[in-house]
């Protein structure tokens, strides 16, 4: 048993993390908020501009004028994603309850809709139980384990199947893929902010990964991956199992 001062001294600990996080998070909200204003700016005055001097501009400047709004396009992008981000970090106002994550991820599968009749996604899962947590970031967090699974599809319609196992205090759940899957050297830098694998043929700014993981922390638990290049990618998460519960509940 932790003695009171250790207890004293952890949740010391707990409330500077609380106030770390606090001040994270308001200087990325307001980091989104000033550049997203900044961003629309410059895309309306390139858009009056580039429609007001059509007849004028030359073949250079109507490319310039196109990469221009490509540019804060991809800007929207980068601050879409920081602001994910900050909504994942502890301090942002978790509501924890119990949450049936078949639930979450229906909402998670809804949401991507337009996106898995795009590419004729099917997805399949057994039974999921419910844990104690924030629904909205376990929504957000098959969400983005999902638009993964889209995004590095191979040449085959997207197969996602989802599963949940039952060990001594935890459940892990699986995210299992038929994508072009990730070789094992890449693995460590799935979960670093920006860093991604493949160029701009596929879209994205590298935070999905390191938004679950942050999500997962948050709530005691982990996730990880297991892959071979070319057979596909299964993302596995932990989460503590709440005491009296079973999957079938």
């Amino acid at each position: 048993m932790l003695s009171e001062t250790s207890s004293d001294e952890v949740q010391r600990l707990r409330h500077e993390l609380d106030r770390c996080g606090r001040e994270t998070k308001q200087l990325l909200d307001g980091i989104v908020h000033d550049l997203r204003a900044a961003e629309r700016g410059i895309r309306t005055s390139a858009e009056i501009l580039s429609i007001g001097l059509s007849k004028t501009l030359n073949g250079d400047a109507k490319a310039a004028f196109l990469h221009l709004l490509e540019e804060t396009t991809k800007m929207d992008l980068v601050l879409t994603g920081v602001s994910s981000y900050s909504i994942s970090l502890p301090a942002a106002g978790f509501r924890f309850g119990r949450v049936p994550m078949e639930i979450a991820l229906h909402s998670a599968v809804a949401s991507l809709d337009a996106e898995m009749r795009q590419s004729e996604a099917v997805i399949s899962h057994g039974e999921l139980p419910g844990v104690s947590g924030d629904a909205e970031r376990f929504t957000l967090l098959f969400r983005n384990l999902i638009d993964n699974a889209l995004k590095y599809r191979s040449a085959e319609a997207p197969r996602i199947e989802i599963q949940a196992d039952q060990k001594v205090e935890d459940w892990v759940f699986s995210v299992q893929d038929n994508g072009i899957g990730i070789d094992q050297k890449y693995w460590d830098c799935l979960f670093t902010p920006f860093k991604r694998l493949h160029g701009a043929e596929i879209p994205g700014v590298g935070l999905g990964l390191v938004i679950c993981r942050r999500i997962l922390e948050t709530h005691g638990g982990r996730i990880w991956i297991e892959s071979k290049g070319g057979r596909g990618a299964r993302f596995l998460f932990s989460l503590p199992i709440e005491t009296g519960t079973s999957v079938s509940e």
